[in-house]
């Protein structure tokens, strides 16, 4: 997110442009430790950073400067920790479908992951943050009898606090209650622990089937964000 990690042990706020969010007019607010930390679409950085020069560091005080400066409401979303990654268990995937381990560098990795995308909607993706051009560099897929993915699980190191991976993941429409995301993230969950990383799992609090998977998964609330689109 371009701040400093030790930013979290310092009380106040940060609104950072980042160029994930460019266009999009989406921003999101969230505590992270002492520090409350704003990310946005960069057209807006200077507006928000006026607007919240007095602004109390707690989602309430978020909402206050949101409100004020005409933000469109978009939802809540929680990023969550793994209660007991000690107990994590291991990963047992549905009759049917098989575990494996694909690399970004591998020749058919795009392809398939490009399958898997043309066929999902806007939301699983924006959820998921997959991104065809820069690919994870280690993807966990269940995959069925016909070789193609039916469930995606991948991370990479949280860009404001180290020591933290980063959780995606997807499951095709047509392959949804059998497990296949659970079992997905849970061979990159103990891929993870071993690299000596804390499984992170950011999901929107609407989204009913990410939830269910990261509370039977153990995963419990460290932080909540609360999103809003503005007008550049």
């Amino acid at each position: 997110m371009g701040c400093e990690p030790s930013i979290i042990d310092a009380v106040g706020v940060t609104v950072k442009g980042h160029p994930d969010r460019a266009e999009s007019r989406v921003t999101a607010g969230y505590l992270l430790g002492k520090h409350f930390v704003i990310t946005c679409d960069p057209a807006v950085e200077s507006m928000l950073q006026a607007a919240a020069s007095g602004m109390e560091p707690t989602l309430e005080g978020w909402t206050e400067v949101a409100f004020a400066t005409g933000g469109e409401f978009l939802g809540t979303g929680r990023m969550q920790l793994l209660s007991d990654p000690g107990g994590l268990k291991a990963p047992v995937v549905a009759s049917g479908y098989e575990l494996r381990t694909i690399r970004s560098e591998e020749p058919d990795t795009r392809s398939m992951v490009e399958r898997l995308v043309e066929v999902s909607d806007d939301d699983d993706l924006d959820e998921a943050e997959i991104d065809l051009d820069d690919l994870d560099e280690v993807i966990h897929v269940a995959v069925g009898t016909d070789g193609e993915i039916a469930a995606y699980a991948s991370a990479r190191q949280f860009d404001l606090v180290s020591g933290y991976g980063d959780i995606g993941v997807l499951t095709h429409a047509d392959h949804r209650g059998k497990g296949l995301g659970v079992a997905a993230v849970s061979a990159l969950c103990e891929r993870l622990i071993g690299e000596g990383l804390e499984p992170l799992y950011r999901c929107d609090e609407e989204n009913a089937a990410s939830m269910r998977l990261s509370e039977s998964m153990g995963f419990v609330p460290a932080t909540r964000l609360v999103g809003y689109r503005f007008e550049a």
